[in-house]
Formats: structure tokens, C-alpha cells, sequence
């Protein structure tokens, strides 16, 4: 999904759907997308043995590089230190 198929659904303007979606949510949908993407990451990091090559497509990244350095700037270590620690309280 889009944000512009939300557009065609919410038969709003773009800037007008990510001010009201902004007042909503807390978030422009962009960083909303991201914080999903992040938190879908950290279940499968933690609940599989899913190369993290692999949670990076899943959770819509093309290159695992660019994956890993948002993770670590999102969560402050990167995926394979994460999945590490969290390994330790499964």
C-alpha cells in the first residue's frame, strides 16, 4: 500500500491526509511506517532464525546495509547485537 492509494481511499490531499494522520497518530506516515517496520523487525529477530538479510526484505528493506544502520540508529545496537541480547531472555 501506497500513501497514494491512502490518498484515493481518504479522498484527501496529500499534505492535508498527513496533517490530520499527524494529529492522529502522533506521526507523519513515513514515521509511522518506519516504527512498524522496526518493531516487526525486532519480533522477527527475536522469534525466528531468519537471516537478518532476510528480516531486512521482510520488513521492506532492499539493502541489509542500509537495514542494520537504521535498526541501530532506531533501537541503539545493531540487528545481530540484538538478537544476541534478546536471546538471552527467550
Amino acid at each position: 500500500m501506497t500513501l497514494d492509494d491512502l490518498l484515493l481511499v481518504a479522498n484527501l490531499s496529500k499534505y492535508h491526509f498527513i496533517r490530520v494522520f499527524k494529529r492522529q497518530m502522533g506521526l507523519t506516515p513515513y514515521q509511522y511506517l518506519q516504527q512498524y517496520r522496526m518493531n516487526q523487525a525486532q519480533v522477527l529477530l527475536c522469534g525466528t532464525n531468519m537471516p537478518i538479510s532476510e528480516v531486512a526484505v521482510q520488513v521492506g528493506y532492499g539493502d541489509t546495509s542500509g537495514f542494520i544502520e537504521h535498526f541501530c540508529g532506531v533501537v541503539g545496537v545493531t540487528s545481530a547485537v540484538y538478537r544476541k541480547q534478546s536471546y538471552r531472555w527467550i
